[in-house]
């Protein structure tokens, strides 16, 4: 609030805790902005980061794509991570080459919201892109895959644009418990249709193929089978284990068994 009165840049929006995606929503809709940049709560931006942004809309991108850097808990160590980012231009059907050049280290560069830039008229044209409410874990990943799919064009930069605190807090710490198994489960039916869609966009993407095998069924059901074979959880029923089943069955890589 006090900064707020300094600048009139800065809009300080009070309202009642609704969650992560209810936040963003809420600044989406408060912005008047070319673009929308998304930052957490506990993370910095490193000095010239937007600076880097502004120079690469040159290229009239609907999407900037940047490297990022991690800082320790103690706060005192930043260490760059190996970014597989090149500085380059994607632009229509090349689109399909940058998930294939770009979604690497377990898809970290594409699947938080943070370290990126958006074009806000391709995030409200059309029907508005919004946050799932209640979803606290891979709603940033279901944004960010339906938002590529609008694109017309996406730059990345390999220079750090963002730097990430590690934290042992929040949803992603214990992926063990009922909060995060129930989170999977909303999580999942939602992006097995997204994958549908984004399928149809990028046909000739490798790493598109390979999605709904890997990080569908391999990374998210699997973990949540994993822990169903485990331990007990309120959340081990016919129907949770029926539906997580009827997603590994649209796996082509699993036809068959």
């Amino acid at each position: 609030d006090r900064l707020s009165l300094l600048s009139p840049d800065i809009k300080v929006i009070h309202k009642p805790n609704g969650g992560v995606s209810d936040a963003r929503n809420a600044g989406i809709e408060a912005a008047v902005g070319e673009y929308l940049m998304f930052v957490d709560s506990d993370d910095l931006l490193p000095k010239m980061a937007l600076q880097r942004c502004c120079n690469a809309l040159e290229s009239g991108a609907d999407l900037v794509v940047g490297g990022y850097s991690l800082r320790s808990l103690s706060g005192k160590t930043v260490t760059d991570v190996q970014s597989p980012l090149s500085d380059r231009i994607y632009s229509g059907w090349e689109i399909n080459l940058f998930w294939d050049d770009n979604y690497s280290h377990r898809g970290s560069y594409l699947r938080p919201v943070w370290g990126k830039l958006f074009r806000r008229q391709t995030v409200c044209s059309g029907v508005p892109l919004r946050f799932q409410k209640g979803l606290g874990y891979g709603e940033d990943l279901l944004f960010l895959f339906e938002f590529i799919c609008r694109c017309r064009r996406v730059t990345t930069i390999s220079e750090s644009l963002y730097i990430y605190r590690e934290s042992n807090q929040g949803l992603s710490a214990d992926l063990s418990s009922d909060r995060h198994l129930y989170q999977l489960v909303q999580l999942t039916g939602q992006y097995a249709s997204l994958l549908d869609r984004i399928e149809k966009c990028f046909p000739d993407s490798r790493t598109v193929g390979q999605l709904r095998h890997r990080d569908l069924v391999g990374r998210l059901i699997c973990r949540a089978l994993t822990v169903f074979a485990t331990r007990r959880t309120v959340l081990c029923t016919s129907d949770n284990i029926s539906r997580f089943y009827s997603l590994m069955k649209t796996d082509p890589q699993l036809i068959g068994f």
